[in-house]
């Protein structure tokens, strides 16, 4: 994202006709959107977005998995006769709002 930045400023210097950017090549003007698609294509090809991408599924499964009430608590508060809603099967009751 860096270079995409710096390349979007250095054309928009160079179409304003500010300088020294006004005097530099479109080339080079141009050289840091050719890097940021560069570096795009290799993100892709050797699947490093994939992988940032599964890290990331997995830190929010491990979240919810934090946040989540066990079984065990679970267990508990049916053994004193509170069932959580829908608990029982066939059971045609609207929920509670």
């Amino acid at each position: 994202m860096p270079f995409v930045i710096v390349g979007a400023l250095l054309v928009a210097m160079k179409l304003a006709d500010i300088s020294p950017v006004n005097a530099w090549a479109w080339g080079w003007v141009a050289a840091p959107l050719g890097v940021a698609l560069l570096w795009w294509w290799y993100a892709d090809a050797s699947g490093l977005n994939k992988r940032r991408e599964m890290s990331r599924l997995e830190e929010r499964k491990a979240e919810r998995r934090r946040g989540a009430p066990t079984a065990d608590r679970h267990r508990r508060g049916q053994a004193r006769g509170q069932a959580c809603e829908g608990a029982r099967l066939g059971a045609r009751q609207p929920l509670r709002q």
